[in-house]
């Protein structure tokens, strides 16, 4: 038996699905929801949220979905983000616009996510 140490103690991992076609499959997103409103959603994030952190066996899950730019995509500006954080009891979206370019607004996403999920735990 290994004892776990350093930052598994607290995260056991984590999935990247870029790809709109892994969100199905790898995180257990609705493929109707994603296919009749694409992955910038807010009910997608949400799913993400809920679909890593049962995937992983995890009592949390957080998620990120959105255009980072520069250019829009998916019909939406850059800057559009959805922000979720899953705790076993409800999962929590956010929808923002975020300004800069497409390293800011990627930076400010993961700010605000993380700010999410603190926001959480200091309820929980």
């Amino acid at each position: 038996h290994a004892t776990r140490r350093g930052s598994s103690k607290a995260a056991r991992g984590g999935a990247a699905a870029h790809a709109t076609e892994l969100k199905a499959p790898l995180l257990g997103v609705d493929r109707p929801l994603l296919d009749r409103y694409g992955p910038v959603y807010a009910p997608v994030a949400a799913a993400m949220a809920e679909g890593v952190r049962k995937l992983l066996g995890a009592t949390i899950g957080v998620a990120t979905t959105g255009v980072a730019g520069p250019d829009p995509a998916d019909g939406f500006p850059a800057g559009t983000v959805h922000i979720a954080v899953s705790l076993a009891d409800d999962t929590v979206v956010r929808t923002m616009a975020l300004a800069g370019n497409r390293d800011e607004v990627r930076r400010l996403a993961v700010e605000r996510v993380l700010g999410l999920l603190l926001g959480r735990l200091r309820e929980a």
